[in-house]
């Protein structure tokens, strides 16, 4: 595989700082993901009012060593912008990549950038990109951002390179995974290690060959956050450093990805409720009680969702729901990541038994190739899976939070929680018949009653080697 040297555009920063500043005035409308001022790269920056009013916006670079620029505007009534990075920004210096965000009140705008080789051998020789809306909508088809976004083709040809731009639109750090896959859709790497905590604006940008060195063929690139948006470009170059610039793609998902999303105000969805950690014939002595339900009336939502209560006389008691998942890959080990959604009174900051009704009360989720059963063992029903024990993972369930929510500790009032395995994930094989069980659960080492709402459970399934 041909190597080639890391342009400037790229060369001085890999890690665009993050354009966040002093609380503008005006919301985000665009954002720009990469644009360029060096000895060899230039960019044009345009900016587009297609509203019936004159348009004031503000426009913010910011670089790597966190130093920023800021230009005022205002565009007049089907007018636009159009103006180099040094006319915006004059104190700006030849140097690496900056990252611009468009701030304005007025909603009628759109934007361009062009990026030219200031040195090339046919001329400027411009490429054209488009600034991505902040009102995209993640999920739809066509738009350029989402939780998943694919790069189409990277090339690796002797004669062509490329190097991809992503960037975290949401407004908390967050690990990426990169998946690559060839032309007859193998996947060929997995890499979770290159984007780790890349932080909200912040683009990286790299030249395919300088971070997947053991690719050797065009590729696929799809990016992935568990949590955050993100949005980017591709910049392909030919042996000249002349630029061509492609959007990215939203997706639902990776290849081969299944997407799950339960919502229990349509009903139970298939899932079953049980109990164990307790002894053998003492489910009345336990208060044990599951189905669904009405929510409290103090979350102020008519709708149903699943319950689980007992009284946690053992100091051990697990009560779980879990659902077969059908019509997977048989035979097949996947990534489970889950996302829990409930409703709970068990205050944070308070005191129990044993332990605090909240903060002891441990919630986990995982997945099995067998079915999650309580098997009598000894007199007490015990799990048939690796569950761990209270805060402890197992190696078919990880806690992921516990029921501790803002309320009183006299009289609490149900709150909402969402409990989100952002960085922790089970691994789970798949049957002959391409079936896995999903389970999530509450550990208790509260000694009281406790009673919890589940609303709603998201699962995503990545097939690993």
């Amino acid at each position: 595989m041909s190597r080639h040297p890391l342009p400037v555009l790229f060369s001085l920063a890999l890690f665009l700082c993050s354009p966040t500043f002093a609380q503008p005035d005006s919301p985000a409308r665009l954002v720009y993901p990469w644009l360029s001022f060096s000895t060899q790269f230039e960019s044009t920056l345009v900016a587009n009012n297609y509203g019936e009013t004159e348009a004031l916006i503000e426009l913010v670079a910011r670089r790597a060593d966190g130093t920023q620029w800021v230009s005022n505007r205002t565009l007049p009534p089907g007018g636009f912008l159009r103006e180099s990075s040094q006319q915006l920004f004059p104190d700006l210096q030849e140097g690496a990549g900056f990252s611009v965000v468009l701030h304005s009140e007025a909603a009628s705008l759109s934007g361009r950038w062009i990026t030219y080789n200031r040195e090339g051998t046919s001329g400027k020789s411009p490429a054209q990109g488009v600034a991505i809306g902040t009102d995209e909508v993640d999920g739809t088809k066509g738009v350029r951002l989402g939780r998943t976004v694919e790069y189409g083709f990277l090339p690796t040809d002797p004669d062509f390179f490329a190097a991809p731009v992503v960037i975290n639109l949401g407004d908390a750090a967050t690990d990426v995974t990169l998946y690559v896959y060839n032309q007859s859709g193998t996947l060929l790497l997995e890499d979770r290690d290159s984007l780790k905590d890349l932080e909200p604006m912040r683009p990286f940008a790299v030249t395919l060959s300088e971070l997947l060195p053991q690719i050797d063929e065009d590729v696929t690139v799809v990016a992935q956050s568990t949590d955050q948006t993100l949005s980017g470009v591709t910049f392909v170059f030919n042996q000249n450093r002349e630029p061509a610039i492609g959007n990215v793609s939203g997706l639902s998902a990776t290849p081969g990805q299944r997407k799950l999303s339960y919502d229990f105000s349509q009903g139970d969805l298939g899932w079953q409720m049980d109990f164990a950690d307790y002894p053998v014939g003492e489910s009345n002595f336990y208060e044990l009680s599951s189905g669904l339900e009405q929510l409290p009336a103090e979350l102020g939502a008519a709708r149903t969702a699943l319950y689980l209560n007992g009284n946690n006389h053992s100091d051990d008691l697990f009560m779980f729901a879990k659902r077969e998942v059908t019509g997977l890959k048989p035979s097949q080990s996947y990534r489970v990541h889950l996302s829990v959604t409930i409703a709970s009174n068990a205050g944070s900051e308070c005191a129990g038994i044993g332990g605090a009704p909240g903060g002891s009360v441990y919630f986990k989720a995982g997945a099995s190739q067998k079915e999650p059963l309580p098997v009598a063992t000894d007199g007490q029903l015990l799990m048939n899976i690796d569950k761990g024990n209270q805060s402890t993972s197992g190696s078919d369930m990880q806690a992921i939070g516990d029921i501790g929510v803002d309320t009183d500790c006299l009289d609490g009032e149900y709150r909402f929680k969402r409990l989100d395995a952002t960085r922790l994930e089970v691994t789970a094989q798949t049957n002959e018949a391409g079936t896995l069980w999903l389970i999530v659960g509450t550990d208790s080492g509260f000694e009281g009653t406790t009673r919890i709402y589940l609303t709603g459970v998201d699962a995503l399934l990545t097939p690993v080697d």
